[in-house]
């Protein structure tokens, strides 16, 4: 009889603890996806992320407006600054971007080519339509508040007319990029 009970306390005892392995490890895989879990949408704009790429773009556009000039360095050096912060706020806000990085900074050095070719506004309108759809889509993905500011951006960029000549558009481009740096303060 003793055998047997023994033998009936140690199943009980093994089927404690295999009940208590099984929780255990269930709770440490809810822990683990917890973990996992993106930010909340809604709590990034409480984040000041104090981005150094953020900041020297907004810097530089806010400083610089009046540098527009036949060479373009600065339409050129503010479209690849822009690439760079849109990157930085996709990388902290978690957001996969297509890799049209690429296309951008190919616009930017082809307005520093020929600073007389007549297509410098078509290169600054295909980066802006570009930048601003990524701009967009971190705005959709994380900052659902910041709607307004998305579409300002998305609306300066398609009033850069890829028909006329870049200097005769300055006011259009400089809002394309002080938009652009709007959202980015508020993102940062």
């Amino acid at each position: 009889m003793d055998y047997y009970r023994k033998s009936s306390e140690k199943s009980v005892l093994r089927r404690n603890l295999s009940l208590i392995l099984i929780v255990g490890l269930a709770l440490l895989l809810y822990i683990d996806n917890l973990n996992d879990k993106p930010k909340s949408k809604t709590k990034l704009l409480d984040v000041r992320e104090n981005n150094d790429a953020i900041n020297m773009y907004v810097d530089y556009i806010t400083h610089n407006t009046d540098q527009m000039k036949p060479d373009h360095e600065y339409s050129s050096q503010a479209l690849l600054k822009l690439l760079w912060a849109t990157t930085a706020a996709a990388d902290f806000s978690e957001v996969t971007l297509d890799g049209s990085a690429e296309k951008v900074t190919r616009y930017a050095n082809n307005i520093m080519e020929n600073p007389l070719k007549a297509t410098h506004a078509y290169d600054i309108r295909k980066a802006a339509d570009i930048l601003s759809e990524n701009l967009q889509k971190i705005q959709r993905e994380h900052y659902p508040s910041l709607a307004s500011e998305a579409d300002n951006v998305k609306t300066a960029a398609s009033q850069i007319n890829p028909d006329i000549l870049a200097l005769q558009q300055k006011d259009a481009i400089n809002n394309f990029f002080l938009n652009a740096g709007h959202l980015l303060e508020k993102i940062n």
